[in-house]
């Protein structure tokens, strides 16, 4: 999203700012998955062990041109958290007016929710987010983290993972010694995935225009693939790495300090554009492509 200024003899408007907090807790029953909706905020959920209750805490605020237009906007914002059958759902809403780009109906100058959610562990998650970013931490099941212009970051997850951006990068991260599902894709932003532990485990990124950085010193025999239209990928292997290498660039180079065979016997090969072969005999894969971009492979360490 580009914003673009313009000089102007007319005075800056700032308004006046209302805030109203919110909370409540919900006991744990029977639920399996949390789900999250949201506009214009931050949404952080943490799992924690050993906690029955789901609470959420968030702040509401409300940009109006006085102080009665920021309130009577502000009375409009509700938070709900409540069951849905075996869900606890967490939502904002808001008049739909609000959130279209025409100027039809009385709108705030601008208006917020940001939430903080604590969930015991192992639920599934998935959010649904518009102009925020989402931070999810904690041993919590399959998770799928998704925004529209803004970052989503993932930490010390326990299964499957879904990270999904439109303007905005995604970082997921986790120290637990497991294999792990991912899939991690953006339109205009970066990847950065590190899992110092990780040793197998199936890996998928993608975006249009940005770049990606893998940390993977562990790693043995992952099945890695990456695509990429506009970026450069950079990746950190294990040295017990077994498999087979696709690396290819149109516009760029690719280089690695690993050794590869690349023996015609394989239908292998080594340019200042590509590098395909194999690393040991084991059935682990790395595909990396991009049309726009270098591409580095070495070890890494295990600090």
């Amino acid at each position: 999203m580009f914003l673009f200024l313009m000089t102007s003899c007319s005075p800056r408007i700032t308004g006046i700012e209302r805030f109203r907090n919110y909370e409540n807790k919900l006991r744990h029953q029977n639920e399996v998955k949390l789900t999250v909706e949201n506009f214009n905020g931050i949404v952080k959920i943490e799992a924690r062990e050993g906690i029955e209750d789901a609470t959420v805490s968030a702040v509401l605020k409300a940009t109006g041109k006085s102080e009665s237009a920021a309130e009577e906007f502000l009375d409009k914002i509700d938070v709900r958290f409540t069951r849905v059958g075996d869900e606890f759902s967490a939502k904002t809403i808001v008049p739909k007016t609000w959130t279209m780009a025409s100027n039809r109906g009385k709108k705030p100058m601008s208006f917020s929710v940001e939430y903080k959610i604590i969930i015991p562990e192992g639920l599934d998650i998935e959010t649904a987010i518009s102009n925020g970013s989402v931070e999810i931490a904690g041993k919590n099941a399959d998770v799928v983290g998704q925004s529209v212009n803004g970052d989503v970051t993932i930490r010390d997850n326990t299964g499957s993972v879904n990270a999904v951006t439109v303007n905005g990068s995604t970082y997921v991260s986790n120290s637990q010694d497991y294999e792990i599902k991912l899939r991690q894709t953006t339109q205009n932003g970066s990847h950065t995935l590190d899992l110092p532990n990780a040793q197998y485990g199936i890996y998928k990124l993608r975006t249009t225009s940005g770049d990606i950085d893998i940390k993977m010193p562990s790693s043995v025999e992952p099945d890695i693939e990456v695509n990429v239209a506009n970026g450069s990928i950079k990746l950190e292997m294990g040295k017990r790495l077994a498999g087979k290498i696709d690396l290819i660039t149109t516009n760029g180079t690719v280089s690695s300090d690993m050794v590869v065979n690349t023996t015609t016997s394989i239908g292998g090969s080594k340019t200042p554009t590509e590098l395909i072969g194999r690393i040991g005999a084991g059935p682990g894969k790395v595909k990396v492509e991009t049309k726009n971009g270098d591409i580095v492979m070495n070890y890494g360490s295990l600090e």
